[in-house]
């Protein structure tokens, strides 16, 4: 692609020299045609020169692109649900729901619109992507973010070897814009290696919010990432969904970096648990950090850590924050209320034989 006399690879839009393999991405500019697809070139609000795809997924599509306006990269995510849609760009770039499906797709399209109102509220919020534009074209919905250098957290882990006190720290920046996103109101739901791309320079960054939520909402909707999504995304009948689910999903990614391997579906989990905590498979952790993972593994919601916070405070000696300060508070002036009971009770019980009437005998 050249832009302004300059040419740069269409995929990671870095400059190149010339034309051909790009020395950055390994992009050879050429893509195999798919008629679901826009083709590159097109211009999408009347300033998006959309480039080679990035990202194809079951809900949307994301392009690289360059703004024209701002003369800069950016990558742009479109609505595309492949089960309830179909688009032919040789007769319109209009996407089309399945007749019978009207109601699913137009759902879908108000919940991914709803992504990038949640997106502008965490604008400029460390290791989570910023959204810069949304738009309604084409008969569906785009959302515009920030171009991103990195590779997915799984393709990172494939080539790392460093300690497991390492991959914690790394993460931790994570937890810590998690716990900025729920005290905004917001749970993710869709934690997985896959939507968290580790930058050049090794920073974090949270990505794809199609499946957030806001906590006051009931999450109903059914959303799985097999292997990390909690078991009261399987169905309300298996609990509330809140940020108690995120704390799930999240120490199941870091399970799998720290263990190399994937924690069973939760759902099979609540049926036969047989996970090994990460010090029994060989992982050098502390023990509080070892306990402070798995309670957060923990299938019933219930039992499971409740906050991102309170997690963040055990996996790593902090301060436990106040709303669990006030918790333990109040158990404790519970015990020890129902302990002063049974004291008092045990006190004032009467001995059934000192229950009997004394009385003097009739002198004789």
């Amino acid at each position: 692609m050249e832009i302004n006399g300059k040419l740069y690879c269409s995929r990671c839009m870095r400059l190149m020299e010339m034309e051909g393999k790009c020395p950055h991405c390994g992009y050879e500019g050429v893509q195999e045609r798919d008629a679901s697809v826009l083709e590159e070139g097109t211009l999408l609000n009347g300033k998006y020169q959309l480039d080679a795809v990035i990202g194809k997924g079951g809900f949307g599509i994301t392009y690289a692109a360059w703004d024209e306006n701002l003369d800069r990269p950016v990558a742009i995510k479109e609505y595309f649900p492949s089960a309830y849609s179909h688009r032919n760009i040789d007769q319109s770039d209009d996407v089309e729901y399945l007749e019978d499906y009207k109601t699913e797709y137009l759902a879908g399209r108000l919940r991914f619109e709803r992504e990038s109102h949640l997106l502008v509220q965490l604008i400029n919020t460390p290791n989570i992507v910023n959204v810069l534009d949304a738009f309604s074209e084409n008969n569906t919905a785009y959302i515009v973010m920030e171009y991103i250098h990195g590779v997915t957290l799984t393709e990172w882990m494939k080539n790392q070897k460093l300690k497991p006190g390492q991959k914690l720290q790394i993460m931790r920046p994570v937890m810590d814009a998690l716990v900025v996103l729920h005290k905004q109101g917001i749970v993710h739901r869709d934690l997985k290696p896959d939507n968290m791309l580790v930058e050049e320079a090794g920073t974090i960054r949270l990505i794809d919010f199609g499946a957030a939520m806001e906590t006051q909402q009931h999450g109903d909707t059914i959303v799985l990432s097999r292997g990390y999504a909690p078991v009261e995304q399987y169905g309300k009948e298996y609990g509330r969904q809140g940020p108690w689910s995120d704390v799930y999903a999240f120490a199941a990614v870091l399970y799998e970096l720290l263990t190399g391997e994937q924690v069973a579906e939760s759902i099979l989990r609540s049926q036969n648990d047989q996970t090994k905590s990460p010090a029994t498979l060989g992982v050098k952790i502390g023990k509080k950090q070892n306990a402070a993972l798995m309670k957060a593994l923990s299938v019933q919601s219930e039992k499971r850590t409740q906050s991102m916070d309170e997690f963040r405070a055990r996996l790593f000696n902090l301060s436990l924050p106040e709303d669990v300060i006030w918790r333990k508070c109040v158990q404790r002036r519970l015990l020890f209320a129902f302990a002063m009971f049974l004291i008092i009770a045990l006190l004032t019980r009467t001995h059934p034989a000192d229950s009997k009437d004394v009385r003097t005998a009739p002198a004789t």
